[in-house]
């Protein structure tokens, strides 16, 4: 260091002092998705530091460091679709390794992630036993259901669902399907009802049936007038069989 004037020379400059300031890092942060637990407590995946100068040893330090949801509950959007609810963080990151003294971290802001349904399955639906009425459709009592993985003293109940038998035919332990089935829970989702069964019972049919007078013949023999059957339904065919049935009068005497 010198002067511009060729008459002159620079005597030893000491004494000079400056500042060398920290140079800031940056990192990524992504809030990890959880399933329904009902508590609070959230976690973040880190990414690695950015703007590490050259072999300098340098670290994120979480010690400290919390993350949570504002509640426990899942989130929808407008359209029911679940979503995002933001993170708030406490404590701060620091940075560790022998070169951490020159630098500082920039703290994460606007994290958030998802809390999602908690599937849970449901037993003790018993399906109502009906008269044949022409149709699939049938009827549970869900009085006595009970679920598996609830939380905690969460209330949980079944709400809506259609049951269909697998046909329309009388019979016993018949295959019954369930669809619309859900829980009045919205931490919740229901896994798929199967092995539901139910019966159909027979409809019983009605008849009329007159004795036919005859002019004595010395035998006991006797016919009968059949009515049309009363209850069939719709559309079935069903007529009556008399194969094997006869009729007689006490006594051959007028």
């Amino acid at each position: 260091m010198g002067v511009n004037n060729t008459n002159y020379s620079l005597n030893a400059v000491s004494g000079l002092t400056g500042d060398i300031t920290k140079k800031v890092l940056t990192f990524t942060t992504a809030g990890d998705d959880k399933v329904y637990d009902g508590a609070t407590s959230a976690s973040v995946t880190l990414g690695g530091l950015q703007g590490v100068l050259g072999s300098d040893t340098v670290s994120i330090d979480n010690t400290g460091v919390s993350w949570a949801f504002a509640d426990k509950n899942v989130a929808f959007d407008a359209s029911g679709v679940v979503t995002d609810k933001a993170l708030s963080q406490s404590g701060a990151y620091t940075l560790a390794g022998s070169d951490a003294g020159n630098y500082d971290i920039t703290q994460p802001t606007s994290i958030s992630a998802k809390i999602t349904q908690k599937a849970i399955s449901v037993s003790g639906i018993a399906i109502d036993t009906k008269e044949y009425d022409g149709n699939t459709t049938a009827t549970a009592d869900i009085s006595s259901a009970s679920f598996t993985g609830v939380v905690g003293a969460d209330t949980v109940g079944l709400q809506g669902g259609t049951y269909t038998f697998n046909d329309k035919t009388a019979g016993t332990g018949k295959a019954v399907s369930v669809t619309g089935l859900g829980v009045n829970n919205t931490n919740y989702s229901l896994n798929a009802v199967s092995g539901l069964t139910g019966d159909i019972t027979k409809k019983v049919l009605t008849f009329t049936t007159a004795g036919d007078d005859k002019v004595y013949d010395g035998a006991t023999t006797a016919s009968v007038t059949l009515g049309g059957l009363q209850g069939v339904l719709g559309s079935d065919t069903v007529s009556i069989d008399n194969t094997g049935v006869s009729w007689t009068f006490a006594d051959k005497n007028v």
